[in-house]
């Protein structure tokens, strides 16, 4: 049996005339995989190494070694966790090609590179990948340099991601078109689309599309063409979807198929902010990027202590993902061109479902509070580390809040939270300067991680103290940045507008009722519009009553336009 998914891309033909112009709006294409049945584990005919899997030699038991995963492992339902084999960098590649034949002393550079400036765009690509990271992942900074050696269409989507980043430091600079390798990065880019729609569709393709796609994501978000990176995204988390359900990831090693759920999972967050593609669950199926591999949920898996802040991260990042899906709540957001004909107002939860989530969250805070010590403790000698703890405590403290306040809707709770809100305020100055520090004046922070600039935007919109909104404003302009499809600016202007709206309701906390019911958000290139909606007694659609529209600029005040 086969079935056929899918991942977005660019027409490679159109690519390099787009170039000059920020989100040309050309809807990007779909190229379709074959994705083949399960792969057989086999038993290796050698039983007397010593090379069994990783999990085996912890329990100081005979491993059968049988591949991709031992049969030990899977009738004592543990979790296979490979096998260690040396070289790592030479064993990577035979997952995603053929066979090739290992020279005595390997030149991978003299045929990596065609000239220099390809080896200068690869290798700034791989310090992009680092410089404002908080969490380094081990598919970024190891794995897909090393498969980028032998497969042509990562190796070109790294090109690309090169090419537009170096020299080009500004957010004017990467997404005006005008950048200094702005037609080489293009043309890595359609080079890499050709390579996975007219290479090998076959199972073995599935790894090197997911890959690809994933660098797809990052290129078209440091472009601006956050629509095209949405995109990308949705499909990407449809392919992935498609090939755990056909048994692929057996044709992949555990810690790739790991790293790359980690990584789409991570952008399901940004998706999710804008009306993004989830995978449907049923009685019978649960999503990759919600199931466990014992457990229906991942994270009813959760250990009970976490290593280091690297592990609390990867199981913030489930546990996030787990309530927000699972609780059913919505943004109201929406890119120009993707938004909805009807009001999709901020979801109203019940204390019983607040409930429910919030001790969710709390197994994790409970595992997390220890590391936040040895963080603090390691201030001055470790600043990085201390970033990364300020990081997650940002993140728990804003979505707590949220279900603590009914998702927003409880404004008497609203009102008296502005000890939490000036919290969440004083982590997002330490992390949003902490990446800038260091950085030249004009470089922007780019990461494809979550940002705190979401937590600092919803401080902006519900705090009840104008001292603190204003130093929202403040931080927002002084410490700009994109993550993803997350722009900074963006979020600046809708704080605007809701301050447009306080003034018109001389600053009632009543004014939020204007900001959740029946409303909509819709990010265009130059501006946000905030739509107001009322139902049609006749048919029962809707009809926009008041359009607020607030330029990207923030000298530019809003407009109101009655319909």
């Amino acid at each position: 049996m086969s079935a056929t998914t899918e991942i977005s891309a660019t027409d490679p033909g159109s690519a390099p005339a787009s170039a000059p112009g920020k989100g040309t709006g050309k809807a990007p294409g779909i190229l379709t995989f074959a994705v083949d049945g399960r792969p057989r584990a086999n038993r290796t005919k050698n039983t007397k190494t010593r090379s069994g899997c990783v999990t085996c030699k912890k329990r100081r038991i005979r491993c059968d070694e049988a591949k991709p995963s031992c049969l030990n492992c899977a009738k004592s339902k543990r979790t296979c966790e490979g096998y260690v084999q040396k070289p790592a960098a030479a064993d990577l590649p035979k997952f995603l090609g053929e066979k090739r034949t290992i020279l005595i002393k390997p030149n991978y550079e003299a045929n990596l590179f065609t000239d220099q400036l390809q080896k200068d765009h690869f290798h700034y690509w791989l310090n992009f990948t680092k410089e404002f990271t908080l969490f380094p992942t081990d598919l970024m900074s190891h794995m897909m340099p090393q498969i980028a050696r032998d497969e042509p269409a990562i190796r070109h989507a790294a090109f690309a991601i090169g090419a537009a980043t170096m020299v080009n430091h500004s957010r004017q600079d990467r997404t005006s078109g005008n950048g200094k390798f702005t037609e080489e990065a293009y043309k890595h880019y359609g080079k890499a689309i050709q390579i996975i729609r007219h290479g090998d569709q076959s199972r073995r393709s599935i790894p090197r599309a997911l890959l690809s796609c994933l660098l797809f994501v990052t290129f078209e978000s440091l472009q601006g063409n956050h629509k095209a990176a949405l995109q990308h995204m949705n499909h990407g988390c449809n392919m992935l979807d498609q090939v755990i359900k056909q048994g692929i990831s057996g044709e992949c090693p555990p810690k790739l198929v790991e790293e790359v759920q980690a990584g789409f999972r991570r952008f399901t967050l940004l998706s999710w902010s804008l009306n993004g593609f989830h995978p449907p669950e049923t009685e019978a199926y649960v999503p990759w990027c919600c199931r466990g591999r014992r457990s229906r949920y991942a994270i009813d898996e959760m250990p009970p202590a976490f290593n280091d802040l690297r592990e609390a991260q990867k199981w913030w990042e489930i546990t996030q993902h787990h309530v927000i899906y699972k609780s059913g709540i919505k943004s109201g957001f929406a890119f120009e061109g993707l938004q909805r004909d009807n009001p999709h107002p901020m979801t109203q939860i019940t204390a019983e479902t607040s409930k429910k989530y919030l001790d969710i969250m709390e197994k994790w805070q409970v595992r997390f509070k220890p590391l936040i010590k040895d963080a603090v403790r390691q201030r001055a000698s470790n600043p990085q580390k201390y970033l990364q703890m300020s990081s997650l405590r940002l993140y728990y403290l804003s979505l707590e809040l949220g279900f603590k306040s009914m998702y927003y809707h409880d404004l008497d709770y609203l009102a008296d939270s502005t000890p939490a809100f000036k919290t969440i305020v004083s982590l997002c100055r330490i992390v949003m300067s902490g990446q800038h520090h260091g950085a030249d004046v004009e470089k922007e922070v780019f990461t494809v991680e979550s940002s705190p600039t979401w937590p600092l935007m919803i401080v902006g919109v519900f705090c009840a103290d104008p001292e603190v909104r204003k130093d929202v404003n403040q931080l927002m302009r002084e410490y700009p940045r994109r993550d993803g499809i997350w722009d900074s600016r963006a979020f600046d202007a809708i704080l605007r507008s809701t301050e447009a709206l306080r003034e018109a309701s001389a600053g009632h906390i009543e004014a939020c009722r204007s900001i959740l019911d029946n409303k909509q958000l819709i990010f265009g290139e130059d501006g946000v519009r905030r739509r107001t909606y009322e139902p049609s007694a006749q048919d029962g659609t809707w009809r926009v009553t008041l359009e607020q529209s607030t330029p990207l600029d923030a000298g530019q005040e809003s407009q109101f336009v009655l319909r």
